[in-house]
């Protein structure tokens, strides 16, 4: 206890002295802590923002959702008993003109639609006024995009299935998108009334519809009695049930595995602020060896200097941590204004206390975990060194073993402690080690480089040769620079490829046996019909058509699917919806079997199933097992008989579940139907399928995938900015090393000057380090980056990989401009000193 009593005397004394040295220190931990107390801010406020306004989100205290079908009349009257109840029906349709169609996200709604909120047109007038029936013509508003995609205005007349509507109004705010069956869909909305849809002639058996029934509770009601009555009348209906306490299900969880996704390149961040902690200590501790030294002297024991100078960074730490904790949390408030035109929810900005403090931990824990080992290699201090020359002074000894244990023990602590709080811990896990592994081989590959220079055949050009000579001198910044600059660049180069392997994936490396169309929602008995209509058209090639329905898992073995699943593989997908599903008699194109044998004639009236190999990952199930989905109303169950590998990029027709024809062949069931075509084929088919078969949903495939590629690249837009906070927090520590050696530079270029050296030649050397640094960080950058972007593309999102050099030009160019930029300031600082202070003090 006195040795800490001692310490902490020591500490205040050291502290007096102010912050000169553990500047980069304070700025690189506050960077870091406030990357991740800003993203955890920003998700809590969007969280509160669902819970606060859950039931104008979700239209109703409580929700009855699925697919296919309405409730039944005898449901609804057993509703109405409890309050207030209003249906609505969501479905992609295609809204028309004489010259133009586009796809269109539609939505029926009942008079009394919305139950909560308030559906806010551009005229404002009321929402049921512009839908009603005026004379001969339903009305219809819609969202700006639609008006646009038309070219026409209110006022105007558009065609949906066999209906002629009047688009009467603009759509500006539409109270339950968020909660709705597709909150980012592939079309701009369009709402009709449920009389106006009910002549339109869409919606028939088995269509792709999805029927929401809400309820707005009477007095003394509460959501959980009443789904509690709902089970126990109908325990065997198939809706999914949700209130307002989770009203956005799939917004939610896209919020969570954001904020996890982006608290995790906040880490990186935080890391190459670690690196600056350890940078700045043992450049601060550098200075202080003698004084170090003389309390050896004085009888201060090794555990008395460890604890001193410990209880300092972790002083100055909780400044830095402190400083983050601010910024962080005043940065909601500041985005409040950027985020709400492009976000279907308020915003409810509060002080995260939980955030804060884990972006705080996270800080903590990084400091102690980088500023053991210099604390500790100071302490191992001789007393010896008082008198030796300034040379030996600069000298650190090597961290005892038990530090080095310490260290490892606080980082490991640290990644539980990332894993543990992450909504994604395999992602989190994945990261962590991916990051050591980084950082072990920045380091490992800095050594590599310190040995090469030292090695290698002596250059006749004496810039060269000072400049790689500097690379590895005594207690070089060539670990720090590349360590810290060196992990930012990756993920920037991670995140350009990955992007550019996506946008590539999309814009020009389609398959040529992609289809250029699905169609959705094609009548069975006008099959035959639909597939002339195809083929009259110039430039349409392969058509593939396959019943279509939607099912929702139940049970596997007679286990619930929700107790079999392995959850955090990345395959969730599989319960949070109906799956489409389909029956065949051949397997699929575009798959490869893995396991047991696909049906012959002879069973193909049996009851069999195959499925995908993310199901028996996911479920671990496999050949023999059986399978209980929910079709229609009707349980149905099949033995699983035949497991394949599906190529999903080549984007044809397949399911996770392809069923016998014994199993299903009875269903009623639209046709689901592809056709390749070439690009003037395209826009004609675009223009001539929907005035044929009105009833047709058509979506055009490079449609899809550029909306998909625009969410992808607004994710990269936010993931960019975190990245470049990590950026930022390795450009200070670059100036601290730089401001490290600014003495050690100084004696350098007074040498030089003594040897006859001109200004001219000793900045052309000291530049030349730097660019040889920056060109070296950002070659181990583009690799370690290309490694994270092929295992993302391959592994993760399992997409074709392809390497684009133009996607780094930016690393290369930000890392020798960085380090260049620097390192001539730093130069020019040191050739400006005098030489004759200094060889009078030597």
């Amino acid at each position: 206890m006195r040795e800490v009593r001692l310490a902490f005397a020591v500490m205040c004394r050291e502290l007096r002295g102010g912050l000169k040295g553990f500047r980069i220190l304070i700025l690189a931990m506050a960077l870091g802590v406030s990357a991740i107390a800003s993203v955890q801010s920003v998700a809590h406020g969007l969280m509160a923002g669902l819970v606060a306004d859950g039931k104008p989100i979700l239209g109703g205290d409580l929700a009855l959702r699925q697919t296919m079908t309405p409730i039944t009349p005898q449901q609804e009257d057993f509703l109405t008993r409890h309050g207030h109840v209003s249906n609505t029906m969501e479905m992609r349709a295609m809204a028309r003109t004489d010259n133009a169609s586009t796809l269109v996200e539609l939505k029926a709604v009942d008079p009394a639609y919305p139950l909560y909120g308030q559906a806010i047109l551009n005229s404002g007038l009321p929402l049921q006024a512009q839908l009603a029936r005026r004379g001969t013509l339903w009305g219809a508003v819609a969202e700006a995009g639609l008006l646009a995609r038309l070219g026409i205005a209110p006022g105007d007349h558009i065609q949906l299935g066999s209906l002629t509507l009047e688009l009467r109004d603009v759509l500006e705010t539409e109270p339950d998108r968020a909660g709705s069956a597709s909150p980012i869909g592939f079309g701009p909305r369009l709402m009709i009334s449920s009389d106006a849809f009910s002549q339109t002639g869409l919606g028939g058996p088995g269509s792709l519809a999805t029927y929401a029934t809400r309820i707005r509770l009477a007095p003394g009601e509460t959501p959980e009695r009443l789904r509690s009555a709902l089970k126990t009348h109908w325990p065997d209906a198939q809706w999914r049930i949700i209130d307002f306490t989770n009203a956005a299900p799939r917004t939610a969880r896209f919020i969570n595995s954001l904020s996890g996704f982006l608290t995790l390149i906040g880490l990186t961040a935080l890391l190459v602020g670690g690196v600056g902690v350890q940078s700045s200590v043992r450049s601060y501790l550098s200075g202080k060896l003698p004084v170090i030294a003389t309390l050896k002297c004085l009888g201060a024991s090794r555990n008395l200097v460890f604890l001193a100078y410990l209880f300092q960074v972790l002083a100055l730490s909780l400044l830095g941590i402190l400083l983050g904790l601010i910024l962080g949390a005043a940065t909601p408030p500041l985005l409040e204004h950027l985020l709400s035109p492009y976000l279907p929810i308020s915003t409810h900005f509060s002080l995260d206390g939980g955030g804060l403090l884990l972006a705080a931990l996270f800080g903590l824990m990084t400091a102690l975990a980088f500023a053991i080992l210099p604390i500790a290699a100071a302490g191992a201090t001789r007393p010896a060194i008082l008198f030796r020359g300034s040379s030996a002074q600069d000298q650190t000894a090597a961290a005892p073993g038990h530090a080095r244990v310490m260290a490892a023990s606080t980082a490991l602590l640290l990644a539980f402690l990332v894993v543990a709080t992450s909504p994604r811990p395999w992602l989190a896990s994945g990261f962590m080690t991916g990051a050591i592994l980084v950082l072990a081989a920045f380091r490992l590959a800095a050594l590599g480089v310190m040995a090469l220079a030292r090695h290698v055949r002596r250059p006749r050009n004496p810039w060269l040769r000072l400049a790689l000579s500097s690379l590895h001198r005594p207690d070089a910044a060539t670990p720090d620079i590349i360590m810290s600059l060196g992990l930012g660049l990756t993920v920037l180069s991670a995140i350009a490829l990955i992007e550019s392997g996506f946008t590539r994936q999309v814009a020009s490396s389609l398959p040529p046996t992609t289809p250029a169309f699905f169609f959705l929602d094609v009548p069975g008995n006008k099959i035959t019909d639909f597939e002339n209509a195809l083929h009259e058209i110039p430039g349409a090639g392969t058509f593939n058509q396959t019943p279509f329905l939607r099912g929702r898992i139940l049970s596997l073995d007679g286990v619930p699917a929700s107790e079999k699943a392995r959850r955090g593989n990345g395959n969730d997908w599989l319960l949070h919806n109906d799956r489409g599903i389909t029956w065949a008699a051949r397997q699929p194109e575009g798959s490869e079997t893995m396991a047991g044998q696909w049906w012959n004639e002879s069973e193909a009236s049996e009851s069999l199933v195959s499925i995908v190999t993310e199901m028996t990952d996911f479920f671990g199930v496999g050949v023999g097992d059986t399978l209980t989905v929910n079709v229609l109303g009707r349980d149905i169950t099949a033995r699983i008989a035949h497991v394949r590998r599906v190529d999903w990029s080549s984007y044809g027709i397949n399911f996770a579940m392809v069923f016998s024809p014994g199993a299903l062949a009875d269903a009623p069931a639209p046709r689901l139907v592809t056709i390749t075509a070439t690009p003037a084929a395209e826009a004609e088919i675009q223009k001539t399928i929907p005035q044929r078969f009105p009833m047709v949903t058509l979506i055009r495939v490079r449609d899809a995938l550029d909306t998909a590629r625009q969410i992808l690249s607004d994710i990269a837009l936010a993931v960019r900015m975190v990245a470049f906070l990590a950026i930022a927090a390795g450009t200070l520590v670059l100036a601290g090393a730089v401001a490290a050696g600014h003495r050690r530079r100084i004696r350098e270029a007074v040498i030089l000057k003594v040897l006859g050296a001109t200004r001219k030649d000793a900045l052309l050397g000291f530049t030349l380090e730097y660019g040889l640094l920056g060109l070296i960080t950002a070659i181990l950058s583009c690799l370690s980056g290309t490694l994270v972007a092929w295992i993302v593309m391959n592994r993760v999102l399992e997409l074709p990989w392809h390497f684009s050099a133009a996607a780094l030009m930016l690393t290369v160019v930000l890392a020798t401009f960085l380090t260049l930029a620097f390192g001539f300031s730093g130069a020019w600082l040191a050739l400006g000193k005098k030489a004759a202070p200094l060889l009078r003090n030597e």
